[in-house]
C-alpha cells in the first residue's frame, strides 16, 4: 500500500508543477501580447503626431498642446511596456547588473559582462 501512496503523490506532485507551469507560460503570453497591442498603439500616435507636426510646417497652425499631449501619452505608454517587461524579467528570474545593465540569469553570481558581484 504504501507504494502506491508514494505513486500517487508524486502524480499529483507532478501534476501540480505542471499546472504552475502552464500557468506561468500563459501569463507569460498574455503579457507579451499586450506589449504589442501597445506598441501598435505607440505607431498610431507617432504616425500622427508626424502628420501633425506636417501640417504645422504647411502653415496649418496645430495648437502645441495637443502634440505635448501626445507626446505624454507616448511617455504613459513606454512606461507601461517598461513595467510588463520587468514582471516577464521578474517570472523568467532574470535580474540586470547594477555597473553595466548586462542581464544576469537568475542564479548566476556575477555579471558576464563586466564581472561585477550581483549578489
Amino acid at each position: 500500500m504504501d507504494f502506491f501512496n508514494k505513486l500517487g503523490q508524486k502524480i499529483s506532485e507532478g501534476g501540480r508543477v505542471l499546472s504552475d507551469t502552464t500557468d506561468k507560460l500563459l501569463e507569460i503570453a498574455d503579457n507579451k501580447l499586450e506589449i504589442n497591442r501597445i506598441e501598435s498603439e505607440i505607431n498610431e500616435i507617432k504616425m500622427f503626431i508626424g502628420e501633425l507636426v506636417f501640417k504645422n510646417y504647411l502653415g496649418n497652425n496645430v495648437p502645441p498642446a495637443l502634440i505635448q499631449e501626445k507626446c505624454e501619452e507616448l511617455e504613459r505608454l513606454f512606461q507601461e511596456i517598461a513595467r510588463i517587461r520587468g514582471r516577464l524579467d521578474q517570472m523568467r528570474g532574470v535580474t540586470y547588473c547594477r555597473r553595466c545593465g548586462g542581464q544576469v540569469k537568475g542564479g548566476e553570481g556575477f555579471c558576464q559582462n563586466c564581472g561585477y558581484r550581483v549578489n
